[in-house]
Protein backbone atom coordinates (compact mmCIF):
# COMPACT_ATOMS: atom_id res chain seq x y z
CA UNK A 1 0.00 0.00 0.00
CA UNK A 2 1.17 3.51 -0.78
CA UNK A 3 0.03 6.77 0.34
CA UNK A 4 -0.35 9.25 -2.74
CA UNK A 5 -0.45 13.04 -1.64
CA UNK A 6 -3.31 14.37 -3.87
CA UNK A 7 -5.50 17.55 -4.58
CA UNK A 8 -8.37 16.66 -6.19
CA UNK A 9 -9.76 20.32 -7.19
CA UNK A 10 -6.47 20.35 -9.55
CA UNK A 11 -6.07 18.65 -12.60
CA UNK A 12 -5.30 15.42 -12.51
CA UNK A 13 -5.57 15.53 -8.83
CA UNK A 14 -2.70 17.48 -8.03
CA UNK A 15 -0.47 14.55 -8.70
CA UNK A 16 2.87 14.60 -10.54
CA UNK A 17 4.45 13.12 -13.64
CA UNK A 18 6.07 10.06 -12.55
CA UNK A 19 3.14 9.25 -9.63
CA UNK A 20 0.45 9.97 -12.53
CA UNK A 21 2.63 7.13 -14.41
CA UNK A 22 2.91 4.81 -12.35
CA UNK A 23 -0.66 4.52 -11.38
CA UNK A 24 -1.84 4.80 -15.08
CA UNK A 25 -0.18 1.42 -15.16
CA UNK A 26 -1.36 -0.36 -11.63
CA UNK A 27 -5.02 1.40 -10.77
CA UNK A 28 -7.65 -1.35 -11.14
CA UNK A 29 -9.96 0.22 -9.01
CA UNK A 30 -10.92 4.05 -8.13
CA UNK A 31 -13.42 4.68 -5.23
CA UNK A 32 -14.26 8.49 -5.06
CA UNK A 33 -15.80 9.46 -1.67
CA UNK A 34 -14.18 12.84 -0.99
CA UNK A 35 -16.12 16.38 -1.08
CA UNK A 36 -17.96 18.62 1.06
CA UNK A 37 -20.97 17.00 2.98
CA UNK A 38 -21.81 20.84 4.07
CA UNK A 39 -25.71 21.43 3.63
CA UNK A 40 -24.79 25.02 3.09
CA UNK A 41 -21.97 26.06 1.11
CA UNK A 42 -21.23 28.87 -0.82
CA UNK A 43 -21.65 28.33 -4.52
CA UNK A 44 -18.49 28.43 -5.64
CA UNK A 45 -16.84 26.48 -2.98
CA UNK A 46 -19.52 23.82 -3.09
CA UNK A 47 -19.22 23.54 -6.77
CA UNK A 48 -15.32 23.09 -6.78
CA UNK A 49 -15.89 20.48 -3.85
CA UNK A 50 -18.13 17.99 -5.37
CA UNK A 51 -18.37 18.92 -9.13
CA UNK A 52 -14.64 19.89 -10.11
CA UNK A 53 -13.19 17.54 -8.16
CA UNK A 54 -15.64 14.51 -9.74
CA UNK A 55 -14.51 15.70 -12.82
CA UNK A 56 -10.25 15.55 -12.26
CA UNK A 57 -10.96 12.02 -10.57
CA UNK A 58 -12.68 11.05 -13.93
CA UNK A 59 -9.58 12.61 -16.15
CA UNK A 60 -7.17 10.38 -13.48
CA UNK A 61 -9.44 7.24 -14.24
CA UNK A 62 -9.52 7.74 -18.29
CA UNK A 63 -5.47 7.68 -17.87
CA UNK A 64 -5.63 4.48 -15.81
CA UNK A 65 -5.20 1.61 -18.75
CA UNK A 66 -6.20 -0.90 -16.20
CA UNK A 67 -9.28 0.22 -14.69
CA UNK A 68 -11.61 -1.75 -13.87
CA UNK A 69 -14.23 0.60 -12.11
CA UNK A 70 -15.01 4.03 -10.84
CA UNK A 71 -17.18 4.25 -8.33
CA UNK A 72 -18.40 7.95 -7.64
CA UNK A 73 -20.42 8.85 -4.51
CA UNK A 74 -23.24 11.05 -5.06
CA UNK A 75 -26.14 11.77 -2.17
CA UNK A 76 -29.71 9.86 -2.49
CA UNK A 77 -31.14 13.70 -1.93
CA UNK A 78 -29.97 14.31 -5.88
CA UNK A 79 -33.94 13.52 -5.95
CA UNK A 80 -37.28 15.19 -5.03
CA UNK A 81 -39.16 13.76 -2.18
CA UNK A 82 -41.22 11.82 -4.69
CA UNK A 83 -38.56 10.06 -5.96
CA UNK A 84 -38.38 6.76 -8.12
CA UNK A 85 -36.61 3.76 -8.86
CA UNK A 86 -32.51 3.96 -8.35
CA UNK A 87 -31.33 3.53 -12.11
CA UNK A 88 -32.71 7.02 -13.05
CA UNK A 89 -30.40 9.53 -13.40
CA UNK A 90 -32.25 12.77 -11.94
CA UNK A 91 -33.37 15.73 -15.04
CA UNK A 92 -31.36 18.47 -13.99
CA UNK A 93 -33.59 21.31 -15.62
CA UNK A 94 -30.39 23.05 -17.39
CA UNK A 95 -27.91 22.01 -19.67
CA UNK A 96 -24.80 20.61 -17.03
CA UNK A 97 -22.08 21.10 -19.50
CA UNK A 98 -21.51 25.07 -18.63
CA UNK A 99 -22.67 25.23 -14.96
CA UNK A 100 -19.50 24.75 -13.81
CA UNK A 101 -17.66 27.68 -15.29
CA UNK A 102 -21.18 29.75 -14.89
CA UNK A 103 -20.41 28.96 -11.53
CA UNK A 104 -16.82 29.79 -10.73
CA UNK A 105 -17.00 33.07 -13.00
CA UNK A 106 -20.14 34.12 -11.06
CA UNK A 107 -22.28 34.32 -13.99
CA UNK A 108 -25.03 32.81 -11.75
CA UNK A 109 -26.18 32.96 -8.35
CA UNK A 110 -26.97 30.62 -5.70
CA UNK A 111 -30.08 31.49 -5.54
CA UNK A 112 -31.50 31.48 -9.34
CA UNK A 113 -29.59 28.48 -9.63
CA UNK A 114 -31.85 26.70 -6.83
CA UNK A 115 -34.64 27.51 -8.23
CA UNK A 116 -34.46 26.79 -11.54
CA UNK A 117 -32.82 23.69 -10.49
CA UNK A 118 -35.42 22.63 -7.63
CA UNK A 119 -32.47 21.72 -5.13
CA UNK A 120 -32.72 22.40 -1.76
CA UNK A 121 -28.82 23.92 -1.01
CA UNK A 122 -25.49 23.92 -2.60
CA UNK A 123 -24.60 20.16 -1.51
CA UNK A 124 -27.65 18.40 -3.42
CA UNK A 125 -27.31 21.06 -6.52
CA UNK A 126 -23.76 20.25 -7.08
CA UNK A 127 -23.63 16.33 -6.33
CA UNK A 128 -26.44 16.14 -9.25
CA UNK A 129 -24.52 18.44 -11.35
CA UNK A 130 -21.43 16.57 -10.66
CA UNK A 131 -23.20 13.13 -11.90
CA UNK A 132 -24.84 14.46 -14.32
CA UNK A 133 -21.46 15.64 -15.70
CA UNK A 134 -19.95 12.03 -14.52
CA UNK A 135 -22.09 10.35 -16.70
CA UNK A 136 -22.18 12.90 -19.67
CA UNK A 137 -18.28 12.52 -20.36
CA UNK A 138 -17.56 9.10 -18.84
CA UNK A 139 -17.02 7.80 -21.94
CA UNK A 140 -15.37 4.31 -21.81
CA UNK A 141 -14.67 4.31 -18.21
CA UNK A 142 -16.71 2.09 -16.50
CA UNK A 143 -18.39 3.91 -13.69
CA UNK A 144 -21.03 3.19 -10.81
CA UNK A 145 -22.45 5.86 -8.67
CA UNK A 146 -23.90 5.15 -5.28
CA UNK A 147 -26.76 7.52 -3.58
CA UNK A 148 -26.27 6.96 0.47
CA UNK A 149 -29.23 8.56 2.20
CA UNK A 150 -28.71 10.14 5.91
CA UNK A 151 -25.40 8.18 7.40
CA UNK A 152 -25.08 6.98 10.84
CA UNK A 153 -23.47 4.66 13.53
CA UNK A 154 -21.85 1.52 12.30
CA UNK A 155 -23.77 -2.00 12.49
CA UNK A 156 -20.70 -4.08 12.55
CA UNK A 157 -17.88 -2.26 11.18
CA UNK A 158 -15.47 -1.58 12.58
CA UNK A 159 -17.23 -2.29 15.81
CA UNK A 160 -21.04 -2.02 16.66
CA UNK A 161 -22.08 1.63 16.82
CA UNK A 162 -18.90 3.35 15.61
CA UNK A 163 -19.42 7.45 14.77
CA UNK A 164 -16.81 9.77 14.97
CA UNK A 165 -18.57 12.79 13.56
CA UNK A 166 -20.97 15.46 14.63
CA UNK A 167 -22.05 15.71 11.07
CA UNK A 168 -25.49 15.19 9.82
CA UNK A 169 -27.82 13.17 12.01
CA UNK A 170 -25.19 12.36 15.03
CA UNK A 171 -24.99 16.18 15.22
CA UNK A 172 -28.69 16.27 16.16
CA UNK A 173 -28.93 13.67 18.81
CA UNK A 174 -25.96 14.69 19.91
CA UNK A 175 -27.49 18.05 20.36
CA UNK A 176 -30.42 16.59 21.62
CA UNK A 177 -28.92 13.88 24.54
CA UNK A 178 -27.39 17.16 25.59
CA UNK A 179 -30.47 18.83 26.12
CA UNK A 180 -29.82 22.14 24.12
CA UNK A 181 -32.13 21.25 21.36
CA UNK A 182 -35.90 21.19 22.53
CA UNK A 183 -37.54 22.88 19.48
CA UNK A 184 -37.35 21.07 15.95
CA UNK A 185 -38.39 22.55 12.54
CA UNK A 186 -40.07 19.57 11.45
CA UNK A 187 -43.18 17.03 10.40
CA UNK A 188 -44.03 14.90 13.20
CA UNK A 189 -45.24 12.42 10.07
CA UNK A 190 -42.29 12.15 7.92
CA UNK A 191 -40.23 9.71 7.83
CA UNK A 192 -36.15 9.41 7.98
CA UNK A 193 -33.98 7.48 6.11
CA UNK A 194 -31.28 6.24 8.05
CA UNK A 195 -28.50 4.00 6.64
CA UNK A 196 -25.63 2.45 9.10
CA UNK A 197 -22.22 3.57 7.94
CA UNK A 198 -20.81 0.46 7.18
CA UNK A 199 -23.50 -0.56 4.91
CA UNK A 200 -23.04 2.49 2.51
CA UNK A 201 -18.79 1.35 3.19
CA UNK A 202 -20.17 -1.93 1.36
CA UNK A 203 -22.53 -1.21 -1.33
CA UNK A 204 -19.06 1.12 -2.65
CA UNK A 205 -17.25 -1.92 -2.79
CA UNK A 206 -19.89 -4.23 -4.04
CA UNK A 207 -20.69 -0.97 -6.71
CA UNK A 208 -16.99 -1.44 -8.15
CA UNK A 209 -18.06 -5.37 -9.23
CA UNK A 210 -21.03 -3.96 -10.71
CA UNK A 211 -20.74 -1.70 -14.19
CA UNK A 212 -21.79 -0.93 -17.25
CA UNK A 213 -20.34 -0.94 -20.67
CA UNK A 214 -22.51 2.19 -22.11
CA UNK A 215 -23.73 5.54 -20.67
CA UNK A 216 -27.28 3.95 -20.71
CA UNK A 217 -25.98 1.02 -18.52
CA UNK A 218 -24.05 3.26 -16.32
CA UNK A 219 -24.84 1.58 -13.15
CA UNK A 220 -26.91 4.08 -10.15
CA UNK A 221 -27.68 2.31 -7.05
CA UNK A 222 -29.11 3.64 -3.57
CA UNK A 223 -27.42 3.11 -0.12
CA UNK A 224 -30.50 3.56 2.07
CA UNK A 225 -32.82 2.29 4.72
CA UNK A 226 -35.67 2.39 2.48
CA UNK A 227 -39.46 3.82 3.65
CA UNK A 228 -40.75 0.43 5.38
CA UNK A 229 -37.30 0.95 7.41
CA UNK A 230 -37.57 4.31 8.54
CA UNK A 231 -39.28 6.04 11.48
CA UNK A 232 -41.52 9.19 11.34
CA UNK A 233 -39.89 12.15 13.67
CA UNK A 234 -41.96 12.16 16.46
CA UNK A 235 -41.29 8.37 17.11
CA UNK A 236 -37.47 8.98 16.44
CA UNK A 237 -37.12 12.13 18.46
CA UNK A 238 -39.32 10.58 21.44
CA UNK A 239 -37.36 7.38 21.88
CA UNK A 240 -34.05 9.11 21.78
CA UNK A 241 -35.34 11.90 24.33
CA UNK A 242 -36.21 9.06 26.92
CA UNK A 243 -33.00 7.19 26.07
CA UNK A 244 -30.68 10.23 27.17
CA UNK A 245 -33.17 11.15 30.07
CA UNK A 246 -31.70 7.79 31.38
CA UNK A 247 -28.61 7.97 30.61
CA UNK A 248 -26.86 11.48 31.53
CA UNK A 249 -27.62 13.90 34.35
CA UNK A 250 -27.33 17.77 33.37
CA UNK A 251 -29.92 19.64 30.82
CA UNK A 252 -32.93 17.18 30.54
CA UNK A 253 -33.28 16.10 27.05
CA UNK A 254 -36.90 17.62 26.20
CA UNK A 255 -38.99 18.16 22.91
CA UNK A 256 -41.26 20.80 23.20
CA UNK A 257 -41.73 21.38 19.79
CA UNK A 258 -42.09 19.28 16.63
CA UNK A 259 -43.16 22.34 14.03
CA UNK A 260 -44.13 23.48 11.76
CA UNK A 261 -43.01 26.38 11.89
CA UNK A 262 -45.75 29.03 12.97
CA UNK A 263 -46.27 31.32 15.68
CA UNK A 264 -46.17 27.76 18.08
CA UNK A 265 -43.17 27.27 17.09
CA UNK A 266 -41.31 30.33 17.25
CA UNK A 267 -42.80 31.15 20.58
CA UNK A 268 -40.98 27.73 21.79
CA UNK A 269 -37.95 28.83 19.84
CA UNK A 270 -37.48 31.96 22.26
CA UNK A 271 -38.99 30.05 25.31
CA UNK A 272 -36.62 27.13 25.25
CA UNK A 273 -33.69 28.23 22.85
CA UNK A 274 -33.07 31.92 22.87
CA UNK A 275 -33.91 33.28 25.98
CA UNK A 276 -32.23 29.97 28.13
CA UNK A 277 -28.92 30.27 25.75
CA UNK A 278 -28.94 34.40 26.52
CA UNK A 279 -29.67 33.94 30.21
CA UNK A 280 -26.64 31.82 30.16
CA UNK A 281 -24.48 34.21 28.38
CA UNK A 282 -25.15 36.84 30.30
CA UNK A 283 -24.69 35.04 33.42
CA UNK A 284 -21.45 33.71 32.23
CA UNK A 285 -20.43 37.23 31.17
CA UNK A 286 -21.23 38.84 34.78
CA UNK A 287 -18.92 36.10 36.26
CA UNK A 288 -15.56 36.82 33.65
CA UNK A 289 -16.36 32.88 32.55
CA UNK A 290 -15.16 33.24 28.80
CA UNK A 291 -14.73 29.75 28.06
CA UNK A 292 -18.72 29.00 28.89
CA UNK A 293 -19.75 31.92 27.38
CA UNK A 294 -17.79 31.25 24.43
CA UNK A 295 -19.57 27.39 24.79
CA UNK A 296 -23.09 29.73 25.24
CA UNK A 297 -22.37 31.21 21.90
CA UNK A 298 -21.73 27.65 20.33
CA UNK A 299 -24.48 26.15 21.51
CA UNK A 300 -27.08 28.87 20.05
CA UNK A 301 -24.81 28.20 16.52
CA UNK A 302 -25.53 24.59 16.68
CA UNK A 303 -29.64 25.10 17.08
CA UNK A 304 -29.65 27.72 14.78
CA UNK A 305 -27.40 25.88 12.00
CA UNK A 306 -29.82 22.64 12.47
CA UNK A 307 -32.88 24.29 12.48
CA UNK A 308 -31.48 25.76 9.12
CA UNK A 309 -30.45 23.14 7.73
CA UNK A 310 -32.36 20.03 8.53
CA UNK A 311 -35.93 20.82 7.49
CA UNK A 312 -35.72 19.86 3.91
CA UNK A 313 -35.27 16.37 5.31
CA UNK A 314 -37.39 16.49 8.06
CA UNK A 315 -40.74 18.27 6.14
CA UNK A 316 -40.55 15.25 3.58
CA UNK A 317 -40.73 11.58 3.18
CA UNK A 318 -38.71 9.78 0.62
CA UNK A 319 -39.49 6.58 -1.03
CA UNK A 320 -36.28 4.98 -2.51
CA UNK A 321 -36.87 1.93 -4.48
CA UNK A 322 -33.70 0.60 -4.28
CA UNK A 323 -33.12 -2.48 -6.63
CA UNK A 324 -31.23 -4.31 -3.88
CA UNK A 325 -32.10 -4.10 -0.37
CA UNK A 326 -29.47 -2.74 2.23
CA UNK A 327 -31.88 -3.42 5.13
CA UNK A 328 -34.21 -6.28 5.92
CA UNK A 329 -36.61 -6.34 8.26
CA UNK A 330 -34.49 -4.34 10.75
CA UNK A 331 -36.05 -3.26 13.70
CA UNK A 332 -35.11 1.01 13.67
CA UNK A 333 -36.10 1.75 17.03
CA UNK A 334 -33.39 -0.93 18.29
CA UNK A 335 -31.08 1.01 15.95
CA UNK A 336 -32.34 4.19 16.68
CA UNK A 337 -31.06 3.43 20.29
CA UNK A 338 -27.81 2.55 18.69
CA UNK A 339 -27.03 5.52 17.46
CA UNK A 340 -28.09 7.24 20.75
CA UNK A 341 -25.35 4.59 22.53
CA UNK A 342 -22.98 5.60 19.80
CA UNK A 343 -23.36 8.89 20.37
CA UNK A 344 -23.33 8.85 23.81
CA UNK A 345 -20.34 6.85 24.02
CA UNK A 346 -18.07 8.47 21.12
CA UNK A 347 -18.81 11.57 20.67
CA UNK A 348 -20.36 13.33 24.21
CA UNK A 349 -18.04 11.45 26.02
CA UNK A 350 -20.58 9.23 28.54
CA UNK A 351 -19.31 5.42 29.25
Amino acid sequence: MKVIRADLTQPLCGIDKETDEMLSMSVTHIIHCAGSIKFQLPLAEAAEANITSAQNVLELARRCLTLQCLVDTSTAYVVPHTSGPDFELVPLHLPATSLPEDILLGRTTESELLKLTSRPNTYAMTKCVAEQLMVERRGEVPMTIVRPSIISVSLSYPFLGWVDSHAAFAGLVAALGMGILRVIDGNSEARVDIVPVDKVAQTLLDGAFLTGKTVEDSRIVYAVATLKNSLDINTMSLNAAKYFRRKRSGPRPQLYDLGPRNWKFYFHDVLYHRLLIFMAWMYYGIRGDVKMRKRAETMASVIKGINRVFPYFMHHTFDFQPRMKLLKDMDMVDYLLLVCRGVEEHLLNKK
